[in-house]
């Protein structure tokens, strides 16, 4: 029998609690603890869950944005980033006083780094 990968596992919960009322959730979940045991896959939760909630904001468009910057994004920068990905946008945010200035962006596996810091460090390579 072929072990199942954690985005599989995740496909398979987020279709059964996307078919399942809100008093089925329990059961579901208990039913799916249950295949993970069987399937001796409970190792694997902690990826599940980061791919579950991957595939819930996909499905729901939600897009989840990391920001990194010297000082707290301003309401005109919030606005941007959320004109620019959506309503739906989740911004995270963490300030970093090494970037100097700029913002350093991450939208699932793609990085825009904008920021000081990295430009001067391009600088000093070339």
């Amino acid at each position: 029998m072929r072990r199942q990968s954690p985005r599989q596992w995740a496909g398979i919960l987020l279709s059964a609690a996307g078919r399942a009322t809100p008093e089925q959730l329990p059961e579901v979940i208990a039913a799916f603890a249950g295949a993970l045991r069987r399937g001796r896959a409970v190792r694997l939760l902690p990826r599940i869950v980061r791919v579950f909630s991957e595939l819930a904001d996909e499905q729901a468009g939600v897009v989840q944005l990391k920001t990194v910057g010297a000082f707290p994004l301003s309401h005109a920068v919030i606005e941007n980033l959320k004109e620019s990905f959506g309503a739906a946008a989740v911004i995270d945010h963490t300030i970093d006083p090494h970037v100097i200035g700029g913002l350093r962006l991450q939208v699932g596996d793609v990085i825009i780094d904008g920021t000081v810091k990295t430009a001067l460090q391009k600088l000093y390579e070339n």
